[in-house]
Formats: structure tokens, C-alpha cells, sequence
């Protein structure tokens, strides 16, 4: 029977001796069985577009205060529980438990989904429950969302929909997403459209949209948080051409906002060609518009990428010169190189600098890591990363991270 299960860890220090588990997990497949794949501990999970169940990154924040039962409660962006996927080849069933906490919320949550394939088509039912609750006040607050999900596919053509109906939304106007893809080598065409109520409150979804934030606020357990997927309607383009076997050519253009006073539009385009087997060169350039409470603004993005692939060695690095919306002029540069060098197992060094003035050189953000992973027996791999972040613009500017990470399969 072919199966397979893995251990995941990774524990998080820094130079003062404090700990922090970033997520663990416990995970068991079985292609031949019923129950397709099971976890224990900390898990990503995606239903239908991603409108119910995706990933949102953290709902709560975790402080100095949590450190001690981060074993229990990993500072991790998604699910801390259990999940089970099972089922036949035309159908299956998905069942998620989620429950996290931190110094003043906790939350728990049960999600899960039937879906019946028939043919070229595919339907999801997906149902949500959930209880906040401020651990000072005792006060609680459940939330419930219903949702559906439709989808045709072929060889060459896939078009999905997603809607829900979560609670407290008026009547007609759910949140709803529409992604569609077509494949006809050498074009490749993609299209997305998205529609989030004012009224939305989104605690576990991860589904499509611009990068426009809103704060949320649940009054009756006085807890605020920052989400996107709100009051927001818009429109993804994008177009892929292969011009020759190794030369693509991309184009896209997105628009989105709440109404025509507030919105955002991007277009970006890019080329990359072959300058030898192993070397490729990209040029991208990128231009957003702004129009908020009555002004017009804009931004403008050039890039120039080199990619190097020989062998185990990878290499990526660009150079990019960038205009902000009030006209301020910038640079960024950017390195990454990952290899495997023997008796050290596969290592990998990621260089990041943004935000350059131009007229001083001033550094305005950095952010770097050097990571190492090594596979010690047939079923254990081990590794470490240190990483180091600065940013001017915050109060404590700079802060490091010694990470180490361990993965046992059986």
C-alpha cells in the first residue's frame, strides 16, 4: 500500500536566548486509501478558489507574552489543528479543526467541504463555523459562512466560480470570485474577477485580490485586524507567449477599488530571452495609478534580472530602479544563489536591498539570510537559517533571527 508520513519542525531563537516555535506538524498520506491525507499541528488549506478556506496570513498576533505555549500556538500565518482529506476518485470530502490564541482572543473553527467531479465538471460545497472570544471579557462572537464552488475544465480551457453567503451580508450581495485560463502553446491567456461586500468580514479566506487594506473591526470582542478582501470589486489580466523555446514574453493589467473615487489600475510587462543554455536575461517594467480622495497619482517600476542555471548551482539577480508617487527616485538590488556543495548539503543565500536613494546611496531596507540544509539519514533532514532585517523607517530598525528546522518521513 503506498504511504508516507513526515514530521515537520521549526524553532525560531535570537541572540538573547529566547525560543519560539514557528509551526510543527505531523502528516500522513495514503494514495490507496480512503483517507487521502491527514495533519496534526500546523497546516495551509485551500477550498475551491480560496474565498471560504485560503490563506489570509495571522488573524491574531502573537507577543513576548505567547512565547511560552508556542509549542501549542505557533506564530504561523494558517491552520493550528487537524486536517483530513478523503474520499474516491469523483468525489471527496475535506474536514479541518482549527483553534489558536494569543494573549487577549482566542479562536476556534470547524470547516468542511463534499465535492462531486463529473466529467469535466467539478462542484464544492463549503460550509464554516466559528466562535472568537476576548479571554478578558469572556464575551463571545460566532461567525458562519456558507459557500459554493463550479468548475468546467478540459485540455486546453479551466474556468472556475466561487461564492459565499456569510453572515450578516445583505441580501444579494455575497462575495463572489471568477478565474478562468486558457492553454494553446505557445499562448497562455488567464482572467480573474473578484466581489467583496463592505459588510465582509473574511477570517479564513485567502481568495483573490488587490492589495488594498482595510481595518476591520468586531466591536462586541474588541478585536481589530487588517484584511483586503472588503469592499473591494477588480479585474486581473494576464497574457504568457512563448516567442521562440526559450524566449517569454508577459503582459498583464489589473484594476480594483470600491468605487470610481478610490481605485487602483497596473499594468506590467516583461521579457526574458536565452543569452546562452545556462543564462537568461529579463527585462520588466511596471506602472501603477492611484486615485484617492480627489488626487491622481503614480508609480513606475524598471527591472533588469539575470538567471544562471548550471548544474546544482542557481543564481537570480536584478537591479531595479523605481519612481514612488511623489516622484522620489530609488534603487533596489536583489541576490539569490542556492547550490549543493558536498559534506554541507544544499546551501542558500537570498540578498535583498530596497529602497537605495539615489542621491546619498542611504539604505533604507534590507533584508538577508543565509540558510543551510543538510539530510543526515535516508528519512531525517536538518537545517538552519539566520536572517537579518532592517528598516528605517520602523522603531526598532534592526532584528535578527537564528532559525533551525528538522523533517523526519517514514
Amino acid at each position: 500500500m503506498p504511504s508516507d508520513g513526515a514530521f515537520n519542525a521549526r524553532l525560531n531563537g535570537d541572540y538573547a536566548g529566547r525560543h519560539e516555535w514557528a509551526n510543527r506538524s505531523l502528516k500522513y498520506q495514503n494514495s490507496a486509501g480512503m483517507a487521502k491525507r491527514m495533519i496534526v499541528g500546523n497546516f495551509v488549506a485551500r477550498y475551491g478558489l480560496g474565498l471560504t478556506i485560503g490563506y489570509r496570513g495571522r488573524l491574531l498576533e502573537k507577543d513576548s507574552a505567547t512565547r511560552d505555549e508556542s509549542f501549542l500556538f505557533p506564530d504561523y500565518g494558517g491552520f493550528n489543528g487537524i486536517y483530513i482529506e478523503g474520499g474516491r476518485k469523483s468525489d471527496a470530502v475535506k474536514m479541518l479543526l482549527h483553534y489558536d490564541r494569543n494573549r487577549t482572543h482566542q479562536v476556534q473553527a470547524t470547516a468542511i467541504s463534499v465535492s462531486k467531479r463529473y466529467r469535466q465538471f467539478k462542484g464544492e460545497g463549503i460550509f464554516i463555523a466559528s466562535r472568537m472570544e476576548n479571554r478578558e471579557t469572556a464575551t463571545k462572537y460566532d461567525y458562519h459562512q456558507l459557500g459554493y464552488f463550479l468548475q468546467y475544465q478540459n485540455h486546453k480551457f479551466v474556468a472556475a466560480f466561487e461564492s459565499v453567503l456569510p453572515k450578516g451580508s445583505r441580501k444579494g450581495l455575497s462575495a463572489a470570485i471568477f478565474e478562468a485560463r486558457y492553454d494553446e502553446n505557445p499562448i497562455n491567456l488567464s482572467l480573474s474577477a473578484w466581489q467583496y461586500p463592505k459588510d465582509f468580514i473574511n477570517l479564513f479566506g485567502g481568495g483573490r485580490s488587490g492589495d488594498y487594506y482595510h481595518s476591520v473591526s468586531i466591536d462586541a470582542i474588541n478585536l481589530e485586524f487588517s484584511d483586503r478582501r472588503i469592499d473591494q470589486r477588480g479585474i486581473l489580466l494576464k497574457g504568457t507567449s512563448a516567442l521562440s523555446n526559450s524566449s517569454i514574453y508577459e503582459i498583464s493589467f489589473s484594476a480594483y477599488g470600491k468605487n470610481r473615487y478610490q481605485r487602483t489600475a497596473k499594468m506590467s510587462t516583461a521579457l526574458e530571452i536565452p543569452i546562452s543554455p545556462s543564462v537568461h536575461l529579463r527585462g520588466d517594467y511596471g506602472y501603477i495609478e492611484e486615485f484617492e480622495a480627489g488626487q491622481l497619482t503614480s508609480k513606475h517600476k524598471v527591472r533588469l534580472e539575470y538567471i544562471l542555471k548550471i548544474a546544482k548551482l542557481f543564481m537570480r539577480n536584478y537591479a531595479g530602479f523605481n519612481i514612488d508617487k511623489n516622484s522620489k527616485k530609488y534603487f533596489s538590488l536583489f541576490s539569490r544563489t542556492k547550490t549543493a556543495v558536498s559534506n554541507y548539503g544544499n546551501i542558500e543565500l537570498w540578498l535583498n536591498l530596497d529602497k537605495i536613494d539615489s542621491p546619498n546611496g542611504k539604505i533604507n531596507y534590507f533584508y538577508g539570510y543565509f540558510r543551510e540544509t543538510v539530510r543526515v539519514t535516508k528519512n531525517l533532514e536538518m537545517g538552519m537559517k539566520y536572517s537579518y532585517r532592517y528598516n528605517r523607517d520602523y522603531e526598532n530598525r534592526s532584528s535578527s533571527t537564528f532559525l533551525l528546522m528538522a523533517e523526519m518521513s517514514w
